[in-house]
């Protein structure tokens, strides 16, 4: 009924598009930007299967690399035809304006805007953007803080084997929907811990949220106020979170675990890495180890090998006579369609759907690695531990998913002294790591989480299972990526440690007047902005971005007072770590930028000085704007003859539209010509010969545009060249 509203109301602002020309290209727009988002919201869900979710804004902040995009193939071309159609409207005001219509423009104009009003409110979109807010509000964690609970010491040391199976919820045993799908582990199910009510919440709806609510009994959510691939320049994933593998580790268990995708996907390599494990094995290690590309599927190494790899290792480990905490998760039932490892060339499913086709075959290679573990001596000693890594996301057969009663989480537990039974309490990814800790005799708590063999023992549990009001402790995770002892700041190399969190360089931050950080920006362009008047801000650059009177290639730091007034610290202060809230004396130089900072102005660090001609970098833009629009680094040259070329694309420049090659720190002009139009839509707009009779250290070049200026700065080049240009 929602989406039958939404046509009639689209329908309606076409028609009133075309029935007055008045302000019609302002309708036309309105309704190609509402189509464009529809269209995206459209290619999201099919992907997420809950619209735009925490996990979609994780994911961009994360990035994808690492992912078997090429699955999605027909989507993308879905949506590349959707984009396409929603550009149509763009060719209502030329019709419009033949039909010479005499209709009420302002009257109709009103209607559009009701009409356009309204199709937001009942759209997805209004939906999904009211849920992010709440989800990324503001909440203080404090109401649920002491609710959060680290575990106590092991009294049973067994071996723990957790296998997370992907997407492979406990819906697919449900046989009026799934008629013989999962045999073996319908049958092994009666000699485990059967949990039959496990529910994926906000902050564990998709792989990495999945294991860290495993883990670590809360959800997960992205750094506050970063943007695409972030994380990556981030040096610890959560490093205020205590999880179950801290734990073991902190008890003398060695941990390893083994994945068929990339690690870098969705920063999971640095979440284990945070958190205790020792040895992380993933798709680069199966492609050093020589496998077939056979073996391989989009998203990674299939599950067959990956399953003998994991039962060789137990074996090896087992023997070995440590501690040990193997975990194993599999790619072979990833959305939409699944894959088909060579071992089960010959198994089918009887509708032989290509999603039913890979979960069978799961079914068999899973059962197997755990009846082998069983068979093995060292069962006795070892905890098994099946669970789907969150509910399945959109797939071939999501209607029949959707259709039944209750979509929930598979976990089944394997333990020699634990007697097999079902459990129907109700409960959350939150709880599994709690659960598996009492079984280990470590108590019942961990994070919100608690052991699901008993009620719930506070409110914690039954919050986060009935997912009201997680507000509270999707604040208390954002908080563990930052802690309180975060207002000290320190130069390590290239990077700069707040606390116990490690980020890489550039950084921009916000404080409060106490010291304590209220936000750390890692933006992937650098383009965050600072206003030097506003307080209790600051920013870790190269000293050539504030000042003139440091070492250039030297690390400084910017601070704003309560009164907004900027200092400087150089290498030396920062390198010994400065108390945000009692920062002391800062160096007596000068800011170079009176009012505001931008970054990509004052200095493009992407660009590179190459010899080889070839050009990488960030572009620089500048529509409107006077003034300067890239300062180089500074480059150091020997003695010799050299072309300065810089590249980008310029139309019609104006006299103010200029580049010149200086050293001395701006007081020897080596080279200054005006811009110049490339040849084709991007090319050389500057290109200048230099002549060294001595090296330098500061050459420097500039690009400065006029007011009426249009001009894009993709990146330079200085090539040394056989004589004096």
């Amino acid at each position: 009924m929602e989406f039958l509203g939404l046509w009639l109301l689209l329908a309606a602002l076409a028609a009133l598009a075309f029935v007055s020309a008045r302000l019609v290209w302002t309708k036309a727009l309105l309704l190609v930007a509402l189509l464009l988002s529809l269209s995206t919201w459209w290619f999201v869900d099919g992907l997420s299967g809950n619209g735009i979710d925490p996990a979609t804004v994780y994911h961009l902040k994360t990035g994808l690399a690492g992912s078997g995009i090429e699955d999605f193939a027909r989507s993308i071309y879905a949506l590349v035809g959707l984009y396409v159609a929603s550009l149509l409207p763009l060719l209502i005001p030329g019709v419009a304006r033949r039909r010479g219509s005499h209709a009420n423009g302002r009257l109709v104009f009103s209607a559009f805007l009701v009409c356009f009003a309204l199709s937001i409110a009942i759209s997805p979109l209004y939906r999904d953007a009211v849920r992010l807010a709440k989800y990324f509000s503001d909440v203080s964690p404090n109401s649920v803080s002491a609710e959060y609970k680290t575990p106590g010491a092991l009294t049973r040391r067994k071996n723990v084997l957790w296998i997370y199976a992907e997407g492979l919820e406990r819906t697919y045993l449900d046989e009026s929907l799934f008629s013989d799908l999962l045999p073996n582990l319908r049958r092994l199910s009666a000699h485990a811990l059967d949990f039959r009510d496990v529910a994926s919440l906000s902050g564990s709806e998709w792989t990495i949220a999945g294991i860290v609510s495993s883990m670590c009994g809360m959800p997960l959510t992205a750094w506050h106020g970063n943007d695409v691939n972030s994380l990556e320049r981030i040096g610890r994933f959560l490093p205020g979170a205590y999880c179950l593998s801290d734990h073991l580790k902190s008890e003398g268990y060695y941990l390893e675990f083994i994945g068929g995708a990339r690690q870098e996907f969705a920063g999971k390599g640095k979440f284990l890495a945070t958190h205790g494990f020792d040895r992380i094995k993933d798709r680069e290690y199966f492609v050093q180890k020589g496998h077939a590309p056979q073996d391989f599927a989009s998203w990674g190494i299939h599950d067959d090998v990956l399953l003998d790899t994991t039962l060789g290792r137990f074996l090896e480990l087992s023997k070995a006579g440590a501690p040990f905490f193997l975990s194993a998760l599999t790619v072979d039932t990833h959305h939409p369609s699944g894959s088909i490892p060579r071992s089960c060339a010959d198994l089918r499913h009887a509708t032989d759907q290509p999603m039913l086709n890979a979960v069978k075959c799961t079914d068999r290679l899973i059962s197997r690695l755990i009846e082998q573990v069983r068979a093995s001596p060292y069962a006795a000693n070892t905890i098994i531990v099946l669970s789907s890594d969150h509910i399945a996301l959109p797939n071939d057969v999501m209607g029949l998913l959707q259709s039944a009663r209750q979509r929930r989480n598979l976990l089944y537990i394997f333990d020699a002294d634990a007697a097999p039974r079902v459990v129907e309490r109700p409960g959350s990814t939150f709880d599994t790591g709690a659960t598996l800790l009492e079984l280990l005799g470590a108590g019942r708590e961990l994070g919100f989480g608690r052991s699901l063999l008993h009620p719930p023992s506070d409110g914690a549990s039954k919050a986060s299972h009935d997912g009201k009001d997680l507000a509270p402790y999707i604040a208390y995770s954002r908080a563990t990526w930052l802690l309180e002892s975060g207002r000290r700041i320190q130069l390590k190399g290239a990077t700069v440690d707040f606390g116990t969190q490690n980020v890489g360089l550039p950084v921009s931050f916000a404080f409060e007047p106490d010291g304590d950080l209220n936000g750390v920006f890692l933006t992937s362009g650098d383009q965050r902005q600072i206003s030097l008047e506003e307080p209790y801000v600051g920013r870790v650059d190269r000293c050539i971005a504030f000042t003139r009177q440091l070492n250039a290639s030297d690390w400084c730091l910017l601070l704003t007072n309560g009164a907004g007034q900027p200092h400087i610290y150089g290498a030396d202060r920062l390198k010994s770590g400065i108390d945000l809230g009692h920062p002391g004396t800062a160096e007596p130089v000068q800011v170079r930028l009176t009012t505001s900072y931008l970054i990509q102005q004052a200095f493009p660090r992407d660009f590179q000085f190459l010899q080889n001609g070839q050009l990488k970098g960030g572009s620089l833009y500048s529509s409107g704007t006077a003034g300067l629009l890239m300062f180089g680094p500074y480059l150091s040259l020997e003695a010799g003859h050299y072309e300065v070329r810089v590249f980008g694309s310029v139309e019609k420049p104006t006299a103010e539209a200029w580049a010149d090659v200086t050293s001395g720190l701006g007081s020897e002009l080596r080279a200054r010509a005006p811009l110049i139009p490339p040849k084709g839509p991007s090319g050389v707009i500057f290109q200048h010969g230099i002549s060294l009779e001595k090296g330098v250290s500061d050459l420097e070049i500039r690009v400065n545009a006029g007011a009426s200026d249009s001009i894009r700065v993709d990146g330079y080049s200085v090539l040394p060249v056989a004589v004096s240009p």
